[in-house]
């Protein structure tokens, strides 16, 4: 298929070297997420920093499992590279959300209880849809009580009546919303945007993550245009990680050199 907006895969260029290059950055910043991981076991915090440890082990889980689907995979995954990536992310702006510093007091409860009703909503959700009414009724009493709490949080008037209605129905996670979030992570949201809709075509087998499979070559096994896609996941996966490593640091210094 002709298309004069070619990736530098579809130009014929070898992209072997640029994937290269990506995963050995990759692995290095993942090493030093695992190192902060590994100190921060044990170590006594409060509920959102829990969280954000927990989170922060995921990701290292899951960066380890990038590894092994490049280890024991003879056909260059790139398509389980780019979910695994989106995933992540995800883990990333969360943890983020969790570990934000310079909260007040209430905003930080307005936070951890908007996260429990979001967690009680999907609870809800499934036990109904399993037919367990017993359990849905338990998390309807316990969504009840959540929001009474929020409602009672001064924080909770001082958002627009839009998210207000989200966070009640359980829609929303994030107080600000996630691209307040990708904000004060020092992103910007057209980054956010650049990345997340090709990742998520692999996740949801959109168009994108699919077409012109002939024309690149996919079947072969490890072609350019593989390691072109999996070089830029791994480029995207090597940024956000690096600033999980910034910000898990002030969690954990001084740490063991690298």
């Amino acid at each position: 298929m002709a298309n004069d907006d070619q990736s530098p895969a579809d130009k014929k260029v070898d992209e072997r070297p640029f994937f290269d290059e990506k995963l050995e950055a990759f692995k290095h910043v993942l090493g030093r997420a695992q190192k902060i991981s590994y100190t921060m076991h044990g170590t006594r915090t409060d509920t959102m920093g829990s969280w954000a440890s927990g989170i922060l082990f995921r990701i290292c889980v899951q960066g380890d499992s990038i590894k092994n689907i490049l280890r024991y995979n003879d056909y260059l995954d790139h398509f389980s590279i780019a979910v695994v990536v989106r995933s992540i992310i995800e883990a990333a702006l969360m943890l983020f959300y969790v570990s934000e510093t310079g909260l007040s007091e209430e905003q930080r409860k307005l936070r951890r209880d908007v996260l429990f009703l979001s967690d009680c909503h999907t609870r809800l959700r499934m036990f109904k849809a399993l037919g367990d009414n017993d359990e849905a009724e338990k998390g309807r009493t316990i969504a009840d009580e959540l929001k009474e709490r929020i409602s009672s949080n001064p924080e909770f008037a001082k958002l627009q009546k839009d998210e207000r209605t989200k966070i009640m129905r359980g829609l929303s996670a994030y107080v600000g919303g996630v691209r307040g979030v990708i904000r004060t992570a020092g992103l910007s949201t057209e980054w956010y945007d650049s990345i997340y809709v090709p990742l998520s075509s692999f996740t949801h087998s959109t168009t994108y993550s699919f077409m012109d499979m002939t024309e690149r070559k996919i079947a072969t096994g490890r072609s350019d245009y593989a390691h072109y896609s999996a070089g830029m996941s791994l480029f995207y996966v090597e940024e956000i990680i690096s600033l999980v490593v910034q910000r898990m640091e002030n969690f954990v210094l001084p740490l063991p050199p690298d």
